[in-house]
């Protein structure tokens, strides 16, 4: 692994809290429901995937994040713990 790859890759596994807490609120679960990946650092913008109950929303942003969801995921979405 060259020494661009192992930054990457420390970047990414790094900053998954980050970008999951970032994703909270534009997604509607709390971060430690948030799994993160396909992390891409450009030169102005990072961008990265989200999956929460069974949906999966592309997010971007540097300061807030602005996520959409996935319409091609076909997992039924699931309630948050403890709703009915």
């Amino acid at each position: 692994m060259g020494p661009t790859a192992a930054v990457l890759v420390l970047f990414s596994g790094g900053c998954a809290a980050d970008l999951a807490r970032a994703s909270s609120p534009a997604i509607g679960c709390a971060p430690d429901e948030i799994e993160i990946d396909k992390v891409s650092v450009g030169w102005s913008e990072t961008s990265w995937s989200a999956r929460c109950r069974g949906m999966r929303f592309h997010c971007a942003g540097e300061h807030g994040a602005s996520c959409s969801p996935d319409l091609k995921v076909t997992t039924t979405p699931q309630p948050a713990p403890g709703a009915p």
